[in-house]
């Protein structure tokens, strides 16, 4: 969008002042609105709603599929399924519908080890999802290996998708999920 700005004065007068000329006084400037769901850098403190628990009427995909298989559901962060590719897309369908708040995702106990990336999708009937936004790392909190990621406004969906990103420098063996959570309200 554009939009007219009149200018009135000048904030320094030693830079001149505003002339009397018709049309001289009006500015435009480019505005490109953007809704964002995504609150950035929110840690476990900002987290609202609960964790849903328990989550074992939940199913999960993966896409690829790992080279390594655990249960991501299960509490243990011990467990954990491992991927030998940087890309990793987690599909979560809660069998209910819920109004989500946010997520939380363990890798590993390193923050180097947390994903460069992870682009949320929502969706009501499991083929058509929406993109509630992909925030890089530098825009989400990871703290004791955990990777939070907070919604401004609850959503209701009964679908998730998390497509996760791993730095290509980082080894397969810590291109891993051993937990998915879903706060809601």
């Amino acid at each position: 969008y554009m939009a007219p700005i009149r200018l009135k004065s000048v904030s320094n007068e030693k830079l001149g002042v505003i002339t009397g000329v018709e049309g001289s006084n009006v500015t435009y400037i480019v505005v490109n609105p953007e809704i964002r769901y995504i609150e950035y850098n929110s840690g476990a403190a900002a987290m609202t709603g609960t964790l849903i628990n328990p989550r074992s009427g939940w199913t999960v995909s993966f896409n690829p599929a790992p080279i390594q298989t655990g249960n991501v559901t299960d509490g243990s962060n011990s467990t954990f399924s491992r991927w030998g590719v940087s890309l990793v897309e987690a599909n979560i369908n809660l069998n209910e519908t819920k109004n989500v708040t946010g997520f939380r995702i363990y890798t590993a106990s390193s923050a180097t080890y947390s994903p460069t990336q992870v682009n949320v999708e929502v969706s009501n009937d499991g083929i058509t999802y929406r993109s509630l936004g992909m925030p890089l790392r530098a825009n989400l909190t990871t703290a004791s290996g955990y990777t939070y990621i907070k919604l401004y406004e609850a959503i209701s969906t009964s679908y998730v998708r998390l497509v996760v990103s791993y730095s290509t420098s980082t080894n397969s063996n810590n291109r891993r999920i051993a937990e998915l959570d879903v706060y809601a309200n």
